[in-house]
């Protein structure tokens, strides 16, 4: 998708971090860092299921 992110790597058995970088203009940035709503959930799972 071409988005920039950083990496940041936690401790051994913990999952890396991906964030997406807050210079970048997407919705997905914004999404992040205010959070989404229940609609915006249910969005992404018919996505993914479908």
């Amino acid at each position: 998708m071409g988005l920039a992110v950083e990496l940041v790597s936690r401790p051994p058995g913990e999952v890396p971090l991906v964030r997406l970088r807050p210079d970048f203009a997407h919705e997905l940035v914004h999404e992040q860092q205010e959070g989404i709503t229940v609609h915006r959930v249910a969005e992404f799972n018919r996505i993914v299921l479908d």
